[in-house]
């Protein structure tokens, strides 16, 4: 069963004083959240692709991110997964003509007045064509080193914690 939604993004945005982008995501994760809980969903999925996640890591290293923003897209974040991570859009593409399914396409996508669409329509081409034909995968690379020493970093502070913890309250953590 497809379950489809609407709103208004425009008067979103306005009254949260934020982007018509920002202000969408939102409103895609409200619905999903809702459908979700309509039919009893523990999981959702959503269609990131591995262009996503490269976009996204350069997205981040462009505003100035650290360690977690280099990790790009979490494969799961709470109930979210995102299985298609490690396929490239133009494989989903392809799977999709295959097999007669025809995707649906946000015309704002080709807009650029929008960061991330000028970073994959013009940027990324562009430090491929005239840096590194493989930016795309050098950029999966560092995010796959930043989530590993994420990962260990986050877990050698949690083993010691315990031992520099002098008081721990629910509002108030005193450490050695």
């Amino acid at each position: 069963a497809a379950h489809i939604g609407q709103g208004d993004i425009a008067a979103r945005a306005h009254d949260a004083k934020t982007s018509k982008q920002i202000a969408a995501r939102a409103a895609r994760y409200e619905f999903l959240d809702q459908v979700a809980a309509q039919i009893g969903a523990d999981k959702i999925a959503t269609a990131h692709t591995k262009d996503d996640q490269v976009e996204t890591i350069l997205l981040n290293i462009l505003r100035g991110t650290g360690l977690q923003g280099l990790r790009g897209i979490p494969m799961r974040r709470e109930r979210y997964v995102r299985p298609l991570l490690a396929v490239s859009r133009a494989d989903v593409l392809a799977y999709c003509e295959e097999n007669g399914l025809t995707p649906r396409t946000d015309i704002s996508n080709q807009s650029l007045a929008y960061t991330r669409n000028r970073l994959r329509l013009e940027l990324l081409p562009r430090l491929a064509r005239d840096y590194n034909p493989a930016v795309g995968e050098a950029l999966l690379r560092l995010g796959e080193i930043a989530e590993r020493d994420s990962d260990y970093l986050r877990a050698e502070a949690e083993a010691i914690l315990p031992s520099l913890t002098l008081t721990a309250e629910p509002s108030r953590l005193v450490l050695d």
